[in-house]
């Protein structure tokens, strides 16, 4: 090294190994955001991740260079191990077990156990793995031995000055970042401490409701004469695809039919609150508001349990015995959880809830049931979502839609319809198997969050269509004339303005739960005197929904 005739070589391998670093991150993130992208934009959109992580981060090595000397070695080789080992682990957790890490991961190490550690070691260790860690481990080794023995720059005013103002561009033009979008603005090691302290704050109430620790008051246990109950989360549907909301395309036939009969009721303007699945669920089916998200203190399968029912989660999404996740714990309450997949194989179709719901609703041992149906429904890629033989919309079948689209959007718009036709015929199935049931029986349909097929990147947050979210509720002859008061009370409401998690107080009526905020207009939008937010808020609080919700 004392060969290499340059002045101030720490800031060379600096940068060059940050580069390495961030390039990685650059090619495994870019993939996966810019969905859909043509040739030339899919490569501008890598262009700009790598260039936004190397000011996220690169920078602020060089920063730490010219600020601290030689002392900033101490604090860059552990900063580069930490987020070599991050990113290793990140792609390894994502690719082989197609999962993301909780956002709140400092709870779920803590809670981590030595056998739960063992147990996963040796369900992963393998030869590859092995050899990568030891590479990952070469690297840092090579990377520590390089600035041990690196030229720094003399600590002086100059350098000092220099330091700072690599950094303030760093930390105005991340400031801006995180205000702009989402998914193509996060930095992603820049803030990830403190994204991550954040989150951990800001989703201390959903922990809470997790928990179950304080029920509400005069909670009314169910009998005989309490309802079935099934609550149908559907996924990435936005309503304005939806012919039952006035679009064009005939995407849903079992519910038109369903609703001409006068068995439905289509809540015409619902709006999701957040534009992803854990965060929207999180705030639908626990007590957590959107305006206070630090107070929670039970979830609606916690209630309902306390209340005597039998609850179940039929579950298409996710590992429904992961434990240690955020999802896992919005349905703590459910004595039972069944993946599909595991009944059924792999790669299963949502159709397979139906013969699932009939056998729970038949093994009720006399108890009423709650059973929360988790679909797959629109969620990209949509081809992989239905059956090959459910594709129905093509260019020549109801194409006014598609006027103004090239053929790539084209294609985008026709699978999307495709799957809410499909998801249509499979709430079809499941709303038969109640009605065959005789039992007085409630069904309730509403939508994480919605999509956007005709943007290039199927989810573009900013997109109002993806907070539009369809909801229906339908009831069985049996609940009709057992609790006429209470389908008059949904039905009065179809037309007001809501957002998804102010429903949660209002799906406890749907079993007669009664409770302290059965009839508070402040929670219960089935009260008449109930406001909702205004103005309606969405994505983090960052944006006003200010549309319309569906054709009128």
């Amino acid at each position: 090294m004392s060969n290499l005739k340059i002045k101030k070589n720490a800031i060379v391998i600096a940068f060059i190994f940050f580069f390495i670093l961030n390039a990685c991150d650059a090619a495994f993130q870019f993939g996966g955001q810019a969905v859909d992208l043509p040739p030339v934009k899919f490569f501008l959109f890598s262009c700009w991740v790598a260039f936004r992580n190397v000011i996220g981060y690169t920078l602020v090595a060089l920063s730490l260079v010219f600020l601290l000397g030689r002392w900033s070695r101490w604090i860059l080789v552990p900063m580069y191990a930490a987020c070599v080992i991050v990113e290793s682990s990140v792609i390894y957790t994502q690719y082989v077990f197609h999962a993301n890490l909780a956002e709140i991961w400092q709870e779920l190490v803590g809670n981590t156990t030595f056998s739960e550690i063992a147990g996963f070691l040796s369900m992963t260790v393998s030869v590859r793995s092995v050899l990568c860690m030891c590479f990952m481990l070469l690297i840092i080794v090579l990377f520590a031995r390089l600035m041990f023995v690196a030229h720094y720059p003399q600590r002086s005013k100059r350098a000092a000055i220099v330091g700072i103002v690599l950094c303030l561009p760093f930390m105005a033009f991340n400031c801006v970042l995180m205000n702009w979008h989402f998914g193509v603005a996060q930095t992603k090691y820049s803030n990830f401490v403190v994204s991550s302290v954040l989150a951990f704050r800001r989703m201390k109430g959903v922990r809470d409701a997790c928990r179950n620790e304080r029920m509400p008051l005069r909670l009314v246990k169910a009998d005989g004469k309490s309802p079935d109950v099934v609550i149908v989360l559907g996924e990435s549907a936005t309503c304005n695809d939806w012919h039952l909301y006035g679009y064009p395309r005939s995407t849903t036939p079992c519910m038109d039919k369903l609703h001409a009969g006068g068995k439905l009721v289509v809540y015409k303007d619902v709006v999701g609150t957040q534009p992803a699945t854990v965060s929207a669920l999180s705030l639908l089916l626990t007590d957590v508001s959107f305006d206070d998200l630090a107070k929670g203190h039970w979830t609606l399968a916690g209630v309902y349990r306390e209340a005597g029912y039998r609850c179940v989660l039929i579950s298409q999404q996710y590992s429904v015995s992961d434990t240690t996740s955020t999802m896992f714990g919005i349905f703590n309450g459910c004595e039972k959880r069944i993946s599909v997949a595991h009944e059924f194989g792999k790669n299963v179709f949502d159709e397979k809830t139906i013969p699932l719901l009939e056998r729970e609703l038949s093994s009720c041992d006399g108890r009423p049931s709650l059973i929360f149906i988790h679909l797959s429904g629109m969620h990209y890629p949509v081809q992989n979502v239905i059956p090959e033989e459910e594709a129905f919309f093509s260019d020549s079948v109801e194409a006014d839609v598609l006027n103004g689209y090239d053929e790539k959007a084209r294609d985008r718009i026709n699978r999307y319809d495709d799957a809410i036709r499909y998801e249509d015929k499979v709430l079809g199935g499941l709303i038969d198997v109640l009605a065959k049931s005789k039992r007085p029986a409630a069904l309730f349909f509403i939508s994480d969050h919605g999509e956007s097929p005709r943007s290039e990147g199927w989810r573009d947050y900013r997109d109002e269509d993806v907070y539009c979210v369809p909801a229906v509720f339908w009831f069985s002859d049996e609940y009709r004339k057992r609790f006429s008061v209470k389908v008059r009370a949904f039905a009065d409401v179809a037309s007001r303005p809501i957002q998804s998690d102010e429903m949660t107080y209002g799906l406890l009526d749907l079993g007669c739960v009664q409770n302290e905020f059965t009839d508070n207009p402040k929670v219960n939008f089935l009260c008449g005197g109930f406001k909702g937010r205004t103005p309606r808020l969405i994505a983090k609080g960052r944006m006003v929904f200010k549309r319309d919700l569906c054709p009128k």
